[in-house]
Order: structure tokens, then sequence, then C-alpha cells
């Protein structure tokens, strides 16, 4: 059997090329069990050190593309319209992943053959203290649990993705069709993530850590400045709707039985995001007033996850909903 073919797409805007070249070398890290490639998508830093530290490598399966600024959606888009390896996996640039990790999810590719794989991560602290220490030892070399469905509508389903983010599992490219992500909106994988898997057929869902998420001091979803929040909020509505607005012209019953699903757990979600972010009460106030008029709050009724049903107990009444978030900022005080 011929070895896994994998692209690993990292956007790349101004995080500094020790994160990138961190990133970079734990994939390398991979060595010939795979036919991979790197694509660096600099989405229009500042500067020509992605550029040099890619130039530097000498190495033909690292390859490095320029384009205007376009956001993070964009910057992978690229990635997916540049490769033609059978599977994708995109790697933030501060972020990086567990080679012993990633040499079971390509046994798993090998052995199942699925049109996704899933896998665990773990935190990293912001920095870089200890170099590519952190990236090697962590995962555990073999498959270890597999679970597998039969389609990822059935993944969806059983409430499988808790977590969203695109960089928490390996994906065929053929399964994609014309779906790409939204450019220029934060959130954009909770949209992406949540019609991929609808469309996608074997799922395997393993134990294996396989990336290393860096909490790093000023990332978008680390900021409470009231601008980016509003716009978090905003694009976070802009989904639900047009996740709503699928037709069973392009999906089966099963499929957009999932999507409802994601668009639940989606609108939970936000509710809480809201409350853990919030600035002050007044905030909380005004964008539960928005979300009501848009249809996302109160939270619906559902027999999801004992998270689902404790976020839409607490939130019933405003007056709760403003309590919660005044606790958890006070706690997020505190810690700080």
């Amino acid at each position: 059997m011929s070895r896994p073919s994998v692209c690993f797409v990292i956007p790349y805007y101004n995080v500094g090329v020790g994160y990138l070249s961190r990133a970079v070398e734990s994939i390398r890290g991979i060595g010939d069990c795979a036919d991979w490639e790197v694509l660096v998508v600099d989405d229009g830093s500042v500067g020509c050190e992605a550029r040099d530290y890619v130039d530097g490598l000498c190495d033909d399966r690292v390859v490095y593309r320029y384009v205007s600024h376009c956001g993070l959606g964009g910057a992978r888009n690229v990635g997916i319209d540049l490769t033609d390896k059978e599977y994708i996996q995109f790697v933030d640039a501060d972020d990086c992943l567990f080679v012993d990790g990633v040499w079971g999810v390509l046994e798993v590719i090998s052995r199942y053959r699925p049109d996704v794989v899933c896998f665990g991560y773990r935190y990293l602290r912001d920095g870089l203290d200890g170099g590519l220490g952190v990236c090697r030892g962590v995962g555990s070399r073999g498959v270890g649990g597999v679970v597998c469905y039969e389609s990822g509508a059935d993944y969806l389903l059983s409430g499988g993705l808790r977590v969203v983010g695109c960089w928490l599992y390996v994906f065929r490219r053929e399964v994609l069709g014309g779906l790409r992500f939204t450019p220029g909106i934060f959130h954009e994988d909770e949209e992406f993530s949540s019609l991929l898997f609808a469309v996608s057929g074997r799922v395997c869902v393993t134990d294996l850590c396989v990336y290393g998420y860096c909490r790093r001091v000023g990332s978008i979803v680390r900021r409470r400045d009231v601008v980016t929040l509003d716009k978090r909020f905003s694009d976070l509505l802009s989904i639900v709707g047009r996740l709503r607005c699928l037709s069973s012209g392009d999906y089966d019953v099963k499929q957009l039985r999932a999507i409802g699903r994601r668009v639940d757990e989606i609108c939970m979600v936000t509710v809480f995001t809201l409350l853990r972010d919030a600035p002050d009460g007044a905030f909380v106030r005004r964008w539960l007033g928005v979300f009501r008029s848009a249809g996302v709050y109160p939270i619906v009724g559902r027999r999801y996850s004992f998270f689902y049903r404790f976020v839409r107990l607490v939130t019933l009444c405003e007056c709760c909903a403003v309590f919660v978030s005044w606790f958890l900022r006070r706690s997020r005080l505190v810690r700080v």
C-alpha cells in the first residue's frame, strides 16, 4: 500500500518566525513515512521573515506562498486550492504537532482509509521555552483506541464534535467539493467543520494526542476589547443564519438533522461565550437582546450533553445570565 499523502497548511500572519519554525520543524520530524508537504500561506505579513525562513530550509517539501491579507479562512482556502495531496491538515503558525501522534494518525489512514480522522490536543504555554522539546514524546506511537462512524452525519448526531477547531482532524480533500471557509470572519471553523462532517463518509475518532495548541497572548480568542467581541458575535450570528438556510436540495435528511444539531450547539456556545468574555453586564444585556431577535436565545431545550443543558438552565432568565457572566468575569480577574 502506498504511503499516506498529506498536505499541512500553515496560515501565517505576523506571529514571529520562532513560532513558525517550531510548527514546521514538528512536521518535518515525521520523516519519510508519508508523502507530505507543508504549505506556508503568508497572509500579507509585514516583512520577509517567513519567506526567508522557508527559503533557508532548502526543502522542496516546504513551500511558501504570499497572498494579500484575506484572513485565516481565506489563507486556508488558498492552501486547499494549491495542494494535490489526498489529505489535508491545518496547523496554526503558533502551534505544533506531536510527531508520535502524527505517526499514529498515518497508521489509521493506512488501515481504515477514512474521510476524516479526529484526534486530541494538549495546551502549550505561551512562548518558545524548551523549543521542540514540547513537541516530542507526548503522543503515543501506534493507532491507540479507534472508534469509527459510518458517516460524518452519524458522528455529529452523536454529539461528537465538541471542540470545533479545524486543526483537530485530518480530512480527505475530495470530500470538500466546493466547500471553502467563509473569508473575513471569526469562528470560521464552526461553519466549515459542521458542513465538512455533514458530507463526509467514514470518520475515525482516535485517542491520539497529535496537536499542541498554544494559548498565545494577543490571539483573537483571548482578546476582550468591545470591537473584537462585537465582530465575533456578529460573525457567529451570520454562521447560524447561513446554516439555517440550507435546503434539502443540497443535503439529505440525515445530514440536515446533523446540521440542525450543530446549529443548536453553536447557539449554546455563542451564549456561553458571551457570558464568559463580556466586559460588563450592559454588554451582556445588549447582545442577549440581539440573540433573542435572531432566534439564538433562549437556548432551545434539547437532551444533548450535560453542559448544553446546564448552560440552557442557567441562562433561561436574563437576570441569571447577567449574574453568571459577572461570576465568570470575577473568577477570571481573581485568576489573573
